[in-house]
């Protein structure tokens, strides 16, 4: 995965809401972008890691699903790190 690419976690459900409408506007867990006014985000050196010094990348806008490149599953396990499925 390219060190530039941005990621963002979010629950199956979330994404599924999105693709019926054609854009997904979900910030982080539990608030929406018009709550926060930008989507959290992170790139893959910033996934595991809470605070690694470097600035996290945020969109100011809801992302057209059409855009999005890959979507995959994932969960954190009990040690904190993230796995994909």
């Amino acid at each position: 995965m390219a060190g530039n690419t941005f990621l963002h976690l979010t629950t199956k459900r979330a994404w599924e809401d999105a693709l019926k409408v054609g854009t997904y506007s979900v910030s982080t867990k539990g608030k929406t972008l018009e709550e926060v006014g930008f989507i959290h985000g992170s790139f893959a050196d910033q996934v595991e890691e809470a605070s690694n010094g470097k600035s996290y990348p945020h969109v100011y806008g809801a992302i057209p699903c059409k855009l999005v490149d890959g979507v995959s599953t994932a969960h954190i396990n009990p040690e904190g790190r993230l796995l994909q499925d």
